[in-house]
């Protein structure tokens, strides 16, 4: 929220640490890449995969195995539902990135 994104993979990188699989890591670490305006293709390539793992790994975790008034008191019971939307604007940035590149190399050789 407050645009560190270089900060927030880093504090992400000392989570992984910690416990390679979270699916929140990799969810927050995927934010971070994607909505990140100077972010590279390379970086929203990384997102994506990113996004995918968490979305993989949800299906795994313990905590989501729990009962719904559970997941609801800690506010990840619509995970699945937020995760598969941050995919789809993962595609898009992706999608707009690509065409950015695209319209600078036609730019270049016009000149």
């Amino acid at each position: 929220k407050l645009n560190h994104y270089s900060t927030a993979i880093e504090a992400l990188e000392e989570g992984f640490k910690i416990s390679a699989a979270n699916s929140q890591l990799y969810f927050r670490r995927s934010q971070a890449r994607a909505y990140n305006k100077g972010a590279s293709l390379d970086d929203l390539y990384k997102a994506k995969e990113d996004i995918a793992k968490a979305i993989e790994i949800k299906n795994y975790e313990k905590v989501f195995q729990s009962e719904p008034g559970i997941l609801k008191i800690l506010n990840i019971h619509n995970a699945h539902e937020v995760y598969v939307e941050h995919a789809k604007v993962v595609e898009e940035r992706i999608k707009e990135k690509i065409e950015e590149e695209k319209t600078a190399i036609r730019s270049k050789r016009s000149k």
